[in-house]
């Protein structure tokens, strides 16, 4: 099947540019990479057919439940009145109508499925509605969604228009960290005269490293990988195309629908899918990865280091221990783990593109610290730890003696001390806590075996800080790497300290 290519997407033929102006300024700085000669044809759509799409290689998305965005309009399924093939054409038409409980109609084909592709070229030749409350989109959406929900798995969108602003198509992605919900999603617009009497192409070409937006081969957006990882970048799975004219909403709706217009079509010349071909193309090696830092505990050491450079991108960075390959990431980050303290090591760091070429190496030396061991009975600043859950932060604290405490303590994280216990006894643990939330701590043995047990108030404010004390439990003298694990989190975390109590 063709969507179990690993690197394959869309293409349309480029046409004129007459009438199309970008607003970025870096408008020409990027081109098509990759001449069309060079390019695998590997699906298409011509629509040199008569009735409904081909069900090869189309499905709907069905119902009128406002999807996600409060639009109007009811996606039907293989309806004449909607959605049909001919002269050349996909025709999506949307109309003003009694339907199923919604005002409008309208359809939402899909290649999901049918046309699933990781990277190339997307490019389709359509010619957009007009009119206030109309908003025609060509986006994709991740087929396994492997990273969760909208929008931590990703969206693309090739182009949006809405009525209100004629001939404004925008380009578009969004992620865990970049979405509109926070106002924080990547995005730029280009001008384009005559979207609804004219054909234009809309298009990405979607590399492992970036997705380069443009309209008639006019390039005007790029979104980069950065090399942080899937909250940044989650595109490195499998997406589809989508096709749809919606109604309103809370953006195409922003200043009404205008019920004079209808009905309205969005038409598609083609569609045209082609592999990039960059495992047989690319013969340039990656950048070197640049400013290789370790950050070192006894027993773990932090490695990060700036995203390298590549022509198409990279694709991961192999990481070795004194020779020794240890690990491979698509991160500028990694965690090596089970240490020895007090011990000096040597690492190096090269990164490796789509094609297997190889860049030079980065190294860096590091000596681990000594066991950060600390003697119980006694008080433990939560930042004393060994190790700790990955989110985990640390904040300037405004509880009494200052200093810093620990933050973003999620449900299920935990951070690892060493101590040692003086003396076999009774002990009761002291946790210094603060928050807007309940939730509940527990003191755990290296077996995760529960020693204590201490539910945490809300007091009102991430720095309003009280002491929460345990029940007593028994403790024997020795060594141990004690777990402080959130059973429920939302709340910061200053010290503990364990106590002799009385039998």
């Amino acid at each position: 099947m063709l969507r179990n290519k690993i690197v394959s997407v869309f293409l349309l033929l480029i046409i004129s540019t007459a009438g199309v102006m970008a607003t970025d300024d870096n408008v020409g700085q990027e081109k098509h990479q990759v001449p069309y000669d060079q390019l695998t044809l590997v699906w298409s759509d011509e629509f040199n057919y008569t009735g409904f799409p081909d069900p090869d290689k189309w499905s709907y998305d069905v119902g009128g439940h406002g999807w996600g965005n409060g639009e109007k309009q009811y996606y039907t399924e293989k309806r004449k009145e909607n959605v049909w093939v001919e002269d050349g054409r996909l025709i999506i038409m949307a109309r003003k109508e009694d339907y199923k409980g919604n005002k409008y109609t309208s359809a939402r084909l899909v290649t999901r499925n049918k046309g699933d592709w990781l990277y190339g070229r997307i490019e389709v030749r359509a010619k957009l509605p007009r009119g206030r409350g109309t908003w025609p989109a060509i986006w994709m959406l991740p087929t396994g969604w492997i990273y969760g929900n909208w929008p931590s798995s990703g969206e693309i969108d090739i182009m949006e228009h809405v009525g209100y602003d004629m001939g404004v198509v925008h380009g578009s992605v969004h992620t865990r960290s970049y979405n509109h919900r926070l106002g924080t999603h990547k995005t730029n617009t280009i001008r384009v005269e005559e979207v609804d009497k004219k054909f234009h192409v809309y298009s990405i070409e979607w590399y492992p490293g970036k997705i380069l937006f443009f309209v008639d081969n006019i390039h005007y957006f790029t979104f980069r990988n950065e090399g942080t990882g899937w909250r940044e970048w989650p595109f490195d799975q499998p997406f589809h195309l989508i096709l749809n004219i919606a109604v309103g909403g809370a953006w195409g709706g922003q200043k009404g629908i205008d019920d004079s217009i209808w009905p309205q079509s969005m038409e598609v010349d083609y569609v045209r899918g082609y592999d990039l071909n960059i495992e047989e193309r690319d013969k340039i090696p990656p950048g070197k990865p640049g400013n290789l830092k370790a950050d070192s505990t006894a027993i773990y050491v932090d490695l990060s280091w700036d995203h390298s450079v590549d022509n198409f991108g990279v694709k991961e960075y192999e990481i070795y221990l004194n020779d020794r390959l240890i690990g491979k990431t698509s991160n500028t980050k990694f965690k090596v783990k089970k240490l020895d303290p007090e011990t000096k090591y040597n690492f190096k760091v090269r990164a490796v593109d789509f094609a297997g070429n190889v860049s030079e190496y980065s190294s860096v030396q590091v000596k681990t610290t000594s066991l950060p061991l600390k003697i119980i009975p006694g008080k433990v600043e939560a930042e004393e730890y060994l190790i700790m859950e990955d989110g985990i932060a640390t904040e300037t604290t405004t509880d009494a003696g200052g200093g810093v405490n620990l933050c973003y303590i999620g449900d299920g994280d935990w951070m690892e001390y060493v101590l040692e216990v003086q003396e076999t006894g009774n002990y009761q643990v002291d946790f210094r806590v603060a928050g807007v939330i309940k939730g509940k701590v527990e003191l755990r043995d290296e077996k995760g075996n529960t020693l204590a047990s201490v539910e945490v108030p809300a007091t009102g404010d991430w720095q309003k800080w009280v002491t929460v004390s345990s029940d007593k439990f028994t403790l024997a003298a020795g060594v141990y790497h004690i777990k402080v694990y959130a059973t429920i989190g939302g709340f910061n975390l200053n010290w503990f300290e364990i106590k002799k109590v009385d039998q």
